[in-house]
């Protein structure tokens, strides 16, 4: 700040006298002894520091929204795929659990099978015993009844004399599908014709494969 006084000069001479004093103060200091109102009011300061502050805070945002966009995406993603899963293990419980059904199914037809072919070497062999009695049956020798119960065999009848029922005991005792035959039953039986032997013989039957 710039003072300028003038001042007259009052003393005897005549002559008028002119004395002029500049005066210098510091601007800095006037500034500061009215509170920095010089600082403050520099506009160009304010609004540098504003548009800094503005900037930062831009570009913060942008890039938070660009990373909220890629994790958008990502969770997008991974819920996409994880339905997907669920859809997956949804359809494979339904084909696993029928593919436990169709292993329980075909293992009872297995053991239906099982039991069907054993039955049915079981009644080949009977029917090859039947026919091995009736090639080999002595003459005078006639069934009453033919029994198979599991591997047993029981036969029931009559033989007119004790020879042809000897002949049958051995054509059967350890012969074709018969172990060892065994006499439970012989006795006389008076019929109209005459007396005849009725008799029981029993043998187990052999495994066959």
């Amino acid at each position: 700040m710039i003072k300028v006084n003038l001042l007259k000069n009052r003393g005897t001479s005549s002559e008028p006298t002119s004395n002029t004093q500049f005066e210098f103060t510091n601007a800095s200091a006037t500034a500061d002894a009215f509170g920095g109102a010089g600082a403050q009011a520099n506009p160009a300061a304010v609004l540098l520091k504003f548009g800094i502050i503005l900037s930062l805070t831009l570009l913060l945002y942008i890039y938070e929204s660009y990373n909220i966009g890629i994790l958008t995406d990502q969770s997008n993603a991974a819920q996409a795929r994880l339905q997907e899963l669920q859809a997956e293990v949804a359809r494979n419980q339904s084909v696993v659990g029928r593919a436990l059904e169709m292993q329980e199914e075909i293992k009872q037809l297995e053991t239906r099978i099982a039991a069907v072919k054993k039955l049915s070497r079981i009644r080949l062999r009977e029917i090859k015993a039947v026919d091995y009695l009736q090639n080999t049956i002595p003459d005078r020798v006639w069934f009453q009844r033919l029994e198979f119960r599991d591997k047993n065999f029981r036969v029931e009848g009559f033989a007119a004399t004790e020879e042809s029922l000897n002949r049958f005991i051995e054509a059967v005792d350890g012969k074709s599908f018969f172990r060892t035959a065994i006499l439970l039953n012989n006795e006389d039986v008076r019929t109209r014709t005459g007396t005849v032997k009725k008799f029981v013989i029993s043998s187990d039957l052999i495994e066959t494969d």
